[in-house]
């Protein structure tokens, strides 16, 4: 598929220029485990009747993809690369996008799926800063954003099954008032409210970080620990990543 080829020629260099933070050095894209990925970046609730999941697509995500997708057997154009990385890095900075489903009726053989425009009049995200924001219409949505969004459903939807189907994808602004939305390296939370129900991701998500060790017992945790939450002893990094 060659826009494919494209988005991932240009998105690769993305994953380089994520901005590095002194205090949450990331792993190596090849690195992450992606189990650990996607249990950071999906939320799950409701109750007997309805179940929801939000799932967040933060740039990390993306490059993890992309680069499987690279690693099994695509060439890219470096210079077409070059040439318009900036243009996309912007792109990816500018948003923030989370996919959202829900079965509506868990009782049944055939479930039935909640459509757009219902979940739409529900979300609400409140970024690290506590601003609260709406989706961008849909038409208003950088075309593309919803290019690349229609290019990698499919993918996506492999990582989860044929639910994927069913998901909504949602992009909101990547910038508030205050500053980063959400920031998969940085200190903070962001959240994400559907009707009544609130999502929660903590931040620095652990997946991208070296896991912590308790240097007293040996024990590891996920990379966003800073103490052993059973004794409270502090944690250090575990040197060479995983």
């Amino acid at each position: 598929m060659p826009y494919l080829r494209l988005v991932l020629a240009l998105l690769l260099p993305l994953a380089a220029a994520l901005p590095a933070h002194a205090a949450n050095t990331p792993l190596p894209i090849e690195q992450i485990r992606i189990d650990e990925l996607m249990n950071d970046t999906q939320k799950t609730g409701g109750g007997i009747e309805s179940s929801e999941m939000v799932w967040w697509l933060p740039p990390q995500l993306w490059a993890y993809v992309l680069a499987k997708q690279e690693g099994a057997g695509g060439k890219h154009d470096k210079s077409a690369s070059q040439a318009v990385s900036k243009q996309f890095q912007d792109l990816f900075t500018r948003h923030t996008v989370v996919a959202v489903l829900r079965i509506s009726d868990n009782n049944t053989l055939n479930p039935e799926f909640s459509g757009e425009a219902e979940l739409r009049s529900q979300l609400r995200l409140i970024d690290m800063n506590g601003e609260s924001h709406t989706p961008v219409a849909a038409d208003k949505v950088d075309p593309e954003l919803s290019a690349i969004l229609k290019v990698m459903r499919p993918v996506l939807t492999g990582l989860i099954g044929p639910a994927g189907e069913n998901m909504q994808f949602y992009v909101f602004p990547g910038r508030g008032k205050a500053g980063p939305v959400a920031d998969a390296l940085a200190d903070g939370k962001m959240r994400v409210m559907l009707g009544r129900n609130e999502f929660v991701f903590r931040l620095p998500l652990g997946a991208l970080l070296p896991a912590r060790r308790d240097p007293g017992n040996g024990e590891t945790f996920p990379g966003n620990y800073r103490y052993n939450p059973y004794t409270g002893s502090p944690l250090e990094a575990v040197g060479g990543g995983r």
